[in-house]
């Protein structure tokens, strides 16, 4: 076992409990009773979701104008619930209904408090506001303690490396007069040189979580095309820094895995490798492990909800965080579909009390496992496919995720990378970056597309250098044309 590590175990049981023993956090005890209630029987953990669901109803019938209006419309009310399923009544909050109508339409004016915080996603293709109080972001600290830790050699206190797609992830909301370090900023606050306000405190707070509890080195973000100097410099401080868990998008992972698997410029290995940012195509994962010598491990959350899932050591998915959330997997008329079949996914958040988000249509197209998992926990398994609108629907009616597609191409040896997209005519476009002294026959390529997707649409198949990002920084494999629903 490393040194970092058993420092990391140190660290997580002794020394952060007593940094925040003069706080009114609950992080650490909310940690163990998430992890506790992982194992409860699904019975008891789905009476506190109808606990917590039920009072939550109430609270937004009473006091939020949006779900008072529309659930009157709908002709739906709390006093109606009675079980998990009639939750299904309810409809659909969607990501326009939160860009329309937030703040007044969702806030609950009881809960109103200056700690409340507005949040904001980093989504790809639009940004929706929510508010979290504290009681809400210390249950998303616990939360992430448990996704990040469970199963895992990893540690709050230890050495991470992290590559976000876009250089606005590293800096965003840190505008302000923030010293580089915390006795830099507690010499500040002391000498008056910085107020002291709630802003100079959040500051102090944000440093200590970056120094201290999950002390990370953040690389530049890397461009996918051209020489291999970028990957070279990655490798090298992956090497110098020895980190314990290495983040980034799963195309960088992929990138950097093919530079070390063909160049041979090992780094030291490194126990947890986790994607970021997007779906991790299953097909990804052998390359990915071999090359760093480590464990790929996942998570599923956003910014707007929280961790809502984690993998464990042998599930084929993830495990939801049933006693954070209420999440469905639904057909196109929001009811839900059979175990194992694929859906869109509603989120309903059990501990915002400050701003309720109930049946929340988050994007995401998943399936649900409930099978009994040999770990021992006892909660739902998810497994994710990709975004809504990473889709492709064929002729016939079905429906082609972003997972199963891009395990077709990662499949063919002639492609290094590739493009599916949708024009507003229904037409396919792909776009393939040819691998390494291979050629790819256009013509033979889209032949073999058609028979494995059963779609007769002509496709126009086009070689590129590279696949650009998105300007969030992201990538997407597969696009969906923007005027379907």
């Amino acid at each position: 076992m490393r040194l970092s590590s058993l420092y990391g175990r140190a660290f997580q049981a002794i020394g952060l409990p007593l940094m925040l023993a003069p706080t009114r956090s609950k992080t650490i005890s909310l940690a163990r009773r998430i992890r506790r209630q992982q194992r409860w029987p699904t019975a008891r953990i789905q009476e506190y979701q109808l606990n917590r669901l039920t009072e939550l109803l109430q609270l937004a019938e009473r006091e939020s104008p949006f779900y008072r209006q529309r659930w009157r419309e709908r002709d739906v009310s709390p006093s109606q619930f009675t079980c998990l399923q009639d939750l299904q009544r309810f409809p659909v909050t969607s990501k326009g209904d939160l860009e329309t109508h937030f703040p007044d339409g969702f806030a609950t004016e009881s809960r109103r408090s200056k700690d409340w915080q507005y949040v904001g996603t980093r989504g790809t293709t639009r940004r929706v506001m929510v508010i979290h109080d504290f009681q809400r972001r210390d249950h998303e600290r616990a939360a992430i303690m448990v996704a990040m830790t469970e199963d895992s050699p990893y540690r709050f206190g230890t050495r991470e490396i992290s590559i976000p797609p876009d250089a606005c992830s590293v800096h965003c909301g840190i505008e302000s007069d923030r010293a580089d370090s915390v006795s830099q900023q507690l010499f500040s606050l002391a000498s008056r040189r910085v107020a002291w306000n709630r802003s100079s405190i959040s500051d102090l707070r944000g440093l200590v979580m970056d120094t201290w509890i999950c002390p990370k080195t953040v690389l530049p973000p890397l461009r996918l095309e051209g020489a291999d100097d970028e990957l070279r410099e990655c490798v090298a401080a992956l090497r110098r820094l020895r980190p314990l868990q290495f983040t980034a998008l799963p195309e960088y992972l992929r990138a950097i895995a093919g530079y070390i698997h063909r160049t041979g410029d090992l780094p030291p290995p490194i126990p947890i490798v986790r994607p970021m940012g997007a779906n991790f195509p299953r097909s990804w994962r052998e390359n990915v492990e071999s090359a760093f010598r480590g464990v790929l491990r996942e998570h599923y959350g956003s910014r707007e909800m929280g961790p809502m899932a984690f993998d464990c050591r042998v599930a084929d998915g993830m495990h939801l965080l049933m006693s954070q959330h209420v999440i469905e997997v639904v057909d196109t008329d929001d009811q839900a579909v059979p175990a194992g079949e694929l859906g869109r996914v509603l989120v309903t958040d059990l501990h915002n009390h400050a701003m309720p988000i109930i049946r929340y249509d988050i994007g995401d197209l998943a399936r649900i496992a409930s099978e009994p998992c040999p770990c021992g926990r006892n909660t739902m398994q998810i497994q994710l496919e990709g975004r809504v609108d990473d889709a492709l629907q064929t002729s016939a009616g079905t429906v082609l995720s972003a997972e199963v597609i891009s395990n077709f191409f990662s499949a063919l040896p002639e492609i290094q990378d590739f493009q599916l997209s949708e024009n507003q005519a229904g037409k396919w476009t792909l776009r393939v970056v040819p691998a390494a002294n291979a050629t790819v026959n256009e013509d033979e390529l889209a032949a073999r597309f058609q028979a494995w997707a059963g779609d007769t649409r002509r496709i126009s198949v086009r070689t590129a250098d590279a696949i650009q990002p998105e300007s969030s920084g992201k990538f997407r494999h597969s696009k969906r044309r923007p005027s379907r629903c």
